[in-house]
């Protein structure tokens, strides 16, 4: 083979760079797509366990509403579940 037909396959420095440049794009691309579910999946994550945790407490507190010595004792922990789903907002 002669040096004109190798240099025929190669691409010029114009070429190289757009594609890097698209490659680079698309990756952007990717990774903001991939963030984006991640953190739709965090915030699932924190209104399931926060609102089943509030769900399993006022249903214990539902059966010991005749006691109102007890319910004093958890209402902290209602605060805590409560706040958690204002805190990371």
């Amino acid at each position: 083979m002669t040096d004109s037909t190798d240099k025929k396959w190669m691409m010029d420095r114009q070429q190289s760079a757009a594609a890097v440049y698209h490659d680079l794009k698309e990756s952007q691309r990717v990774t903001f797509t991939l963030s984006a579910e991640y953190g739709r999946w965090l915030l699932a994550s924190l209104f399931l366990m926060h609102g089943s945790a509030l769900f399993g407490l006022f249903t214990f507190l539902g059966d010991v509403a005749d006691k109102p010595e007890l319910l004093n004792g958890y209402a902290a922990a209602v605060w805590w579940f409560v706040a958690g789903y204002f805190w990371p907002c």
